[in-house]
């Protein structure tokens, strides 16, 4: 893609494919219970809530989510070695392994994790990367 402009510099923000079956298949796995929502506030709470008991264990080998997620972050490092970026938003980051990852290769970079779950965020900032912004937040109206 080549050098970004200064107005494209602020942000990039690289996403994986979206796979709903497979995000659901795993949110279902946190919760151990088939997910059957009403309102976007149930699902927003219901997430929260559930994410909120898997911070801890989130970057185990005992969190399916996480198990389903990685999956995607060769993807992502590969995409993100074809930007010329100064900046990352992790959009839904959780504990933050994505942001950990990259850090590892380029702490040089400003890397932003975002995320609904308090607990989840916590749990990032606990990992002391230093520069990295932890914030807590919904990211459906960016």
């Amino acid at each position: 893609m080549g050098k970004s402009s200064s107005s494209e510099d602020y942000l990039k923000c690289i996403l994986a494919p979206f796979n709903p079956e497979r995000f659901v298949r795993g949110i279902e796995n946190v919760c151990g219970k088939e997910l059957t929502m009403r309102s976007d506030k149930e699902y927003k709470e219901l997430t929260i809530r559930e994410f909120s008991k898997a911070a801890d264990i989130y970057e185990t080998d005992q969190a399916g989510i996480y198990e389903i997620c990685k999956e995607d972050y060769p993807y992502i490092s590969s995409e993100l070695k074809k930007e010329d970026f100064n900046d990352l938003l992790d959009c839904g980051c959780g504990t933050g392994p994505m942001i950990s990852l990259l850090y590892e290769k380029d702490p040089s970079k400003h890397y932003t994790g975002l995320d609904i779950t308090p607990r989840m965020i916590e749990t990032a900032k606990a990992k002391n990367l230093e520069g990295v912004k932890w914030v807590v937040g919904d990211c459906e109206n960016l």
